[in-house]
Formats: structure tokens, sequence, C-alpha cells
């Protein structure tokens, strides 16, 4: 068994690793909710550590740390939060905002709650410009007509320009009196999907006024930093039939080039909604291309000089709802829909950094390795490689896709197949491996061997499936959406938690290739076989150098 790896710093995720088509550290990216101080950070549970071959590699040093994360934004750094996670945070609906009103009226400042909210990540080995300040949800203080509570926090543009204005100065001489001219390491992102109207309950002059006051005014204290709009959502339209607009992309880049206003990344959201009809991954990369083109257009340059960022990226909702009420898939499926996507977006896109929902799934202080964790631990292992097609031959090519990744030490490929039906189906595919390998072993993350299909099994043996879950035999979710009754189900999972840390470790241990699924079979070079619907593939060698090397025969 290999013995838990430190990762370190790896190297800078976008121009360098993309030139010469390695992994690099793309993928190391996370949009933290900042629910609360130190959201995120966490220790890293043995199951993935120790007694396993493919081990979760560690940053350099670090006891505590974001898993899978090596730069983050932060939203929420104002404050403006929904009333129901303060109070179950023990706090008033304003003990977290950067503004507030005294007694009479007038505004104090709260500079004490920038230290506060950056200390724990710098002192878990995070520099500055690891981070990305979002400046979003307006402080109830200061938002227009007392402000208005979405789904995602306080949604009202500012009331009062100067006052917002004052507020942003406040900002920066705070950052600047903690980090002197460091500030400029940090980025600061004005929004979050405020191109719709359900995080922003504003006009499209409100965020472009928005806009134009951040940026101004937070490069007079940290004239370095990068800036950049939130995300936006869909093809960057207004008119969509899919949401409520609030402004054009287009023009929004048309204004900051009209007013000399920096736009230094261009981020996005992209996700596959299973409540909708788009859900694909050749759907969602076509959205994304479709609407970086546009923005290029406006912008009158190279799609490849938007400095392209995803900051919000996976498949969510259910069939029966969306994400926020119905949840999403945690495993298998949301696996092998984000790996099929990287692929689609590596050929299509020069993206620099792309976002996840966490690798962990949470009960409690428990953590549980999920699907997304699942592929991010894999590429960890081959950051250093370069990616290549694989020799994969299928009759259902939209179903199976692969990739294989060199390194000096390996040869590793990943095999996925995507399956949305009701009944799980397989796939038949061969794979040519590139040289003899005397070695060659794999496992396999699959719809039967995660913890999170156990978990609903036991939900229902005990009554606590919730129906819209038990009526869908493929569909999981997270534990805290699949359960009618949530505590009964944390207090069944701390009870059991046990065998499902050893589904994990099992998992992560190489196997012969006919153990990982149906009729797999290796004759010679050749690998072929059936995949279950929703399987990860993950088959590796020794590289051939190493093996003359060590005198392995082929």
């Amino acid at each position: 068994m290999s013995p838990a790896a430190d990762f370190g710093h790896l190297p800078d995720p976008g121009e360098d690793a993309l030139a010469d088509g390695r992994v690099g550290r793309t993928h190391r990216f996370m949009q933290l909710q900042g629910y609360i101080l130190g959201h995120g950070l966490q220790e890293i549970p043995d199951d993935v550590l120790h007694d396993v071959d493919l081990p979760y590699r560690r940053r350099s040093g670090a006891t505590r740390e974001i898993p899978f994360v090596d730069a983050f934004s932060i939203n929420r750094v104002l404050g403006g939060y929904r009333r129901l996670w303060m109070e179950r945070a023990g706090m008033e609906l304003r003990d977290l905002d950067f503004a507030v009103r005294d007694g009479t009226g007038a505004l104090r400042f709260r500079p004490e709650l920038l230290e506060r909210r950056l200390a724990p990540y710098l002192e878990a080995g995070y520099a500055l410009h690891d981070m990305t300040l979002n400046v979003e949800h307006v402080p109830w203080d200061l938002a227009a007509d007392g402000g208005h509570e979405g789904v995602f926090g306080q949604r009202k543009p500012p009331g009062d320009w100067d006052e917002w204005q004052r507020m942003l100065s406040a900002l920066g001489a705070g950052l600047r009196d903690l980090f002197g001219d460091a500030v400029s390491d940090l980025r600061f992102k004005i929004g979050n999907e405020y191109d719709t109207t359900l995080s922003f309950g504003g006009t499209r002059d409100d965020y472009f006024r928005m806009y134009e006051t951040s940026c101004r005014t937070l490069r007079e204290y940290a004239p370095g930093a990068g800036v950049m709009p939130g995300e936006f959502t869909g093809t960057g339209a207004c008119g969509e039939a899919s949401k409520a607009g609030v402004f054009d992309m287009t023009d929004l880049m048309d204004f900051a080039r009209s007013r000399d206003l920096p736009v230094d990344v261009v981020p996005r959201s992209l996700h596959g909604s299973l409540n909708r009809t788009d859900y694909t991954s050749d759907e969602a990369v076509a959205r994304a291309v479709t609407s970086y083109e546009r923005i290029a257009e406006a912008a009158a340059c190279a799609t490849s000089d938007l400095g392209i960022e995803l900051h919000q990226f996976g498949l969510i909702g259910q069939p029966f709802g969306v994400f926020h009420q119905a949840g999403s898939d945690p495993a298998a499926l949301q696996a092998c829909w984000q790996f099929h996507t990287l692929l689609a977006l590596r050929d299509a896109l020069p993206v620099r950094r792309v976002a996840h929902w966490d690798g962990f799934s949470r009960v409690g202080r428990l953590s549980l390795l999920n699907g997304t964790g699942f592929l991010r631990l894999v590429l960890d292992h081959v950051t250093d490689a370069r990616v290549g097609a694989a020799a994969l031959s299928t009759p259902e090519p939209d179903a199976v896709r692969a990739a294989m990744f060199t390194s000096d030490e390996h040869l590793t490929c990943i095999v996925a197949s995507v399956d949305y039906g009701a009944h799980a189906a397989d796939h038949a595919f061969t794979l040519e491996w590139p040289a003899p390998a005397a070695d060659l072993r794999a496992t396999a993350y699959d719809e039967t061997n995660n913890p999170f299909r156990t978990i609903k099994d036991e939900l229902r043996e005990e009554g606590n499936l919730r129906t819209e879950y038990a009526r869908h035999e493929r569909l999981l979710g997270e534990i805290q959406q699949m359960a009618a009754d949530v505590p009964a189900a944390a207090r069944l999972v701390h009870t059991g938690w046990s065998r499902y840390a050893a589904l994990v470790r099992d998992v992560l241990r190489w196997k012969p290739v006919d153990r990982c699924g149906p009729s797999l079979s290796v004759d010679g070079r050749r690998i072929t076989g059936r995949l279950r619907g929703n399987t990860m593939l993950v088959l590796r060698s020794t590289a051939p150098s190493v093996a003359r090397r060590a005198g392995t025969p082929a």
C-alpha cells in the first residue's frame, strides 16, 4: 500500500499545463459559500489516507485544508446572509455584515471581520494569491428598500451609491491595513450569477454601476488586484427561456470597454440540470463554447484572451426538482458526468480553473468521499502526466469515453460510462493498452459499490427514504436530501460509519482488471468487456521505460 502523500503547491493552474498537454491543477478550485468563518477547512479522514493504493494527496505541512483545493473564492465577504443560516449558527442577521447602522442610523464598518474571515485560510497555508473575494450580497443596512431575502442571501442592490462607495473604501483600507502592498495579490469578483433575477434584485444599470464603482474603488487600494464580474449563466444572453435575465454579458463587455474597466477573468457557471432537458455533457459544453464566442466577439478579442474560469460546475438537481430542493447526485453519475464534460472542455476551450462543490459529503463531523472527490483524487495522481486520446472503440461513443495519462512513471487510463436511463444498462468497449504491461491493475467506482447506495438501501429498510427517491431506484442524493427524517439518518450514518469507510478504502485499492466489471478481460494489450452505466474505471501500469529499468517482463 502507498503511504499518504504530501501534495504541496502544484504548478500554476492554467496556461503552462494547457500549453504542453499536462493535467495541471485546473481542477483544484472551489467556491466557498462563506456560511461560517473558516468554511471548507477540515482534517482529511483516515480512510482516504492509509491502507490504500490511491491515497489522498495532502498539501505539505497542512493539518487542515480545503479538500482538493489550492485556490478558491469566498462568497458573502460583505455578509448579507439569509436569516435561517444565521439562526442555525446562533447569531443575529447582521452579525457578520461588514457594514451596519448604529442606533443613530450612522454607518459603521467592521474591518475586524476581514481578519476573522481570512485568518483561518492563511494559518492553514493558503496565500493571498490563492483567494478571490466575492463582493456581493449587499449588507442588509445598505440594501435598497430594506433588502430582500432570496435563495442565496440578500439580493437587492445598494440603496445609496455614496454609501456603497464609502463601504468599498473601508473594505479596501481594511485589507490594505492587514496586508500592505500584498493586498494586490488578491482577486475580487463583483457579484455571483447577477445576470439572473434569482441572485440579483436590481436592474442592468444597477449592476453596471455596482461593477464600475467596485472596480475603481478597490483598485485604489489594491492597484494590481485582478477584478472580474460574477459568473454568468446559460449562454450569457438576457432573453434566454431558461432564466429571468438582468443583463447580457455582451453588453457588460461593451460597457467595461467604453469605461476602461478591467475584466481580468470572465467566469461562468456550467451545470447539467437533471430537472431540465439539456443536462448532458455535450449540451453543457456547447453552451460554454457558444457563450464565450459571443463574449469574445463583443470584446473584440480571441476566446483565449478572456481568462475563462468555471466558478460553479457539476451535475445538479434531480428529475423531480431543482437542486436546492431535491438535491444532486453525489456519487458515480456525478463523477462520470464531470469527467465527460472536462474531457470535452479540454478540446473546446482554454479553461484555466474549474470549481467543484466539495469532494467530501458531510454528516456532522464525519466526511465521506463522494464522486466529485473520487475523480479529483485520481486526477491528483496524474497531475504531471500528459493527457492524450485513449485507443477506445465502442458502439456507444456518447456513453463511453476515455483518456490516457502518460507520466515518466505510469500509464493511467480513465474510462467512464454515463447513463441517464431509469434502468441501468451495460456498455461494451474495447481498449488497446499502449504498451505491453505485466502489472496492469484497475479499480472502479460505480453505482453499486459507493457508500451512498448502501445508505439509500438502509434508509429504505428503516422506512426513512423520501418518496421521490424511493420512486427512482437509480437516483442517489446527499444523505440529508434522501432522508425523510434527517436526525434519524444522521444517527444511522454514525452507527454504520466503519462500513462506509471500508467501501471507500476498497475503491481506492488496485485489483485485477476482471474484478472491476461484468465480463472484463485482458488479452495481451487488449481490454474488452462491458461497463455498467455510470462507472468510472481506472487502469494503471508501470511506464515501459520504468519496467525496462526494473527488468520487469512484458
